[in-house]
C-alpha cells in the first residue's frame, strides 16, 4: 500500500510535469510544415511567428527581417509534447503554414529570396532568404508585415511590403526602411512604382497606367496632387484617423499596394 506521503510525492511530480509541459507550449506555434519535395508535416515551431520586436530607428544595425528571425537558418520542431524536439534546417522547407491563437487562425509563410530597389532605382539581390507572411494571393501575391520603430522618444508604426509574381521564388522589396536614411527618405513613392512595372511587362495596358501615374509623380504635377488628395480622402472617410495617425498611415501604405495589385488585375485579364 501507497503511504500518504509517496503518494503527495508522486502527485507533485505528476504536477510538476504538467505545468512545466504547458510552459513549454507557451514558446510553440502549431504549424504544417510544407517541404520542398512536397511532403507535408503538422507539429509544433518554436518561437515562430509571434515575436514583438521594437526596432532602435537609425542607430539598429541589423536588418528588420533579421530581428524577426525571418531569415533563420533552422526550426526547432516538435511533433508533439511528448517526443523530444528536433532541428529542421530551412532548406528543406517550402511553406510553414502557421495556426495563431485560440481560433486557429491561419498565416502562410512563404521562403522566398529578397531583391530591393536602391538610391539609383536599380533592382538588386540581396542574396537574403527569408519566410515572409504572405498577406494577399492573386495575379501579384503581396507579403508585408507592421512593426514598432522607436527613434528616440518617439514610436511610430511602420510596414514592410513585398511583391512577387506566383511562379517566382524571389519577392521584391516595395518599401524597404532596412535602406532609410537622408537622402532617399524622399524616393519611397518611387520604389513602389519601379518594384510594380518591374514585375509586370507582361501587360502592356498595366505598364503604361503605372507609367503615367509615375511621370505625373515624378513631375509634381497639380493633377497628380490632385489625385492624390482625393485617394487619401476617400480612404479617410472609411478608416478611422482620429485613434492613431501612425497606424493610419501604416494601413493606408498596405491597402494602396494591394489597391495596386488589384488595378492590374483588372487591366489584365
Amino acid at each position: 500500500m501507497i503511504r500518504i506521503d509517496q503518494f503527495l510525492c508522486i502527485l507533485l511530480f505528476i504536477f510538476s510535469q504538467t505545468q512545466a509541459q504547458e510552459s513549454s507550449r507557451k514558446y510553440y506555434t502549431a504549424c504544417d510544415i510544407v517541404y520542398e519535395n512536397g511532403t507535408i508535416i503538422n507539429g509544433y515551431l518554436k518561437d515562430f511567428g509571434s515575436k514583438t520586436v521594437e526596432l532602435n530607428g537609425i542607430n539598429d544595425f541589423n536588418t528588420i527581417e533579421n530581428r524577426f528571425e525571418m531569415d533563420r537558418d533552422e526550426f526547432t520542431y516538435r511533433k508533439d509534447f511528448n517526443i523530444e524536439p528536433r532541428i529542421i534546417k530551412s532548406d528543406s522547407i517550402k511553406r510553414i503554414v502557421a495556426y495563431m491563437g485560440s481560433g486557429n487562425d491561419t498565416i502562410i509563410y512563404d521562403k522566398v529570396f529578397t531583391k530591393t530597389i536602391n538610391i539609383k532605382n536599380e533592382i538588386v539581390d540581396l542574396n537574403k532568404r527569408v519566410f515572409l507572411p504572405l498577406l494577399r494571393k492573386g495575379k501579384l501575391d503581396f507579403y508585408g508585415y507592421s512593426y514598432d520603430n522607436l527613434d528616440g522618444p518617439f514610436k511610430t508604426k511602420m510596414f514592410m511590403g513585398y511583391i512577387k509574381r506566383p511562379d517566382d521564388n524571389f519577392v521584391i522589396k516595395t518599401l524597404d526602411f532596412n535602406r532609410l536614411n537622408l537622402i532617399n527618405a524622399w524616393s519611397l513613392e518611387d520604389r513602389i512604382y519601379i518594384a510594380f512595372i518591374t514585375l509586370t511587362t507582361d501587360c502592356e495596358a498595366y505598364q503604361n497606367f503605372m507609367k503615367e501615374k509615375f511621370d505625373k509623380m515624378k513631375n509634381n504635377s497639380k493633377e497628380y496632387k490632385k489625385e492624390q488628395k482625393e485617394i487619401l480622402k476617400k480612404y479617410a472617410a472609411t478608416h478611422d484617423v482620429s485613434k492613431n495617425k501612425n497606424v493610419f498611415f501604416t494601413d493606408y501604405l498596405r491597402d494602396m499596394q494591394i489597391e495596386s495589385i488589384i488595378e492590374y488585375e483588372n487591366l489584365c485579364k
